[in-house]
């Protein structure tokens, strides 16, 4: 193999790595808040112990050395990433706070959005296209946005390139699936028309990706959504297999 082949090859185990050392720190972020919601040390020497044990135990005899040393620095930026998480008292651990994109700004979904939150859910042509009944007061809305950033749970506020608010969007635990990742999108209808919500559809898949473990993310739509039923479409999610008991709404999922 030349020279430049074994490099193209090299570039590409390294994304490859860098894919899966950020899902293992936003792991590691999980972790450290399982560890500061039962009031544990970060340092657990047994498993970390373990750990290396296993890595000895599976390693190709000539790699043994470098890959105990791999592991150990791995280890080590893990604890420093989890003191770091609880020092700030980061209840989202891993996530980024705001995404840019040219057409989309998003920020972390809090009480203070319930306002303009409101002004979506109190819409009923836009509520059609959900699952959600449409909201009769703020209240509502605030009930909402504690529901989409509970524990376990991530939600953004979605602003266009003016600044005007769109929607928020986010995802919530399966209650049937470890691995699998309720999403949740609610923004107006000209969002879907400008392509903004193929774009949204886009960095929440993104960001599930790269910051959960899982490795589903599933969304369920009104039969008659045909907007954002044709964005999922073509961003490669495909209907459940088993039928929904209520007929009037249909599940989506795809493989993360």
């Amino acid at each position: 193999m030349e020279l430049e082949e074994v490099r193209t090859e090299i570039d590409r185990v390294n994304e490859e790595l860098l894919r899966l050392f950020e899902k293992r720190m936003a792991l590691c972020g999980q972790v450290a808040a399982y560890k500061q919601a039962h009031h544990m040390e970060v340092f657990v020497p047994a498993r970390e112990v373990s750990i290396l044990e296993k890595v000895q135990k599976q390693s190709i005899p000539a790699f043994a050395e470098y890959n105990l040393r791999f592991f150990n620095t791995l280890l080590s930026l893990s604890r420093e990433y989890q003191q770091k998480l609880l020092e700030n008292g980061n209840d989202k651990p891993g996530l980024p706070a705001e995404i840019h994109t040219p057409r989309l700004h998003l920020i972390q979904l809090d009480e203070s959005a319930a306002p303009a939150v409101y002004s979506i859910t109190s819409d009923p042509e836009i509520m059609r296209e959900t699952t959600l009944q449409v909201h009769q007061n703020e209240e509502d809305a605030v009930s909402l946005i504690r529901a989409m950033t509970k524990q376990g749970c991530f939600a953004y506020a979605v602003f266009d390139p003016e600044q005007k608010f769109i929607g928020i969007c986010g995802t919530s635990p399966n209650r049937l699936d470890p691995f699998c990742l309720n999403l949740h999108l609610l923004i107006a209808k000209s969002a879907f028309q400008n392509g903004c919500g193929s774009e949204l559809l886009e960095l929440m898949v993104d960001a599930a990706q790269k910051f959960t473990p899982a490795k589903l993310l599933c969304i369920q739509v009104p039969e008659q959504s045909t907007s954002i039923r044709h964005i999922l479409k073509n961003r490669g999610f495909e209907t459940d297999s088993v039928r929904n008991t209520d007929a009037a709404f249909q599940t989506y999922r795809i493989s993360l």
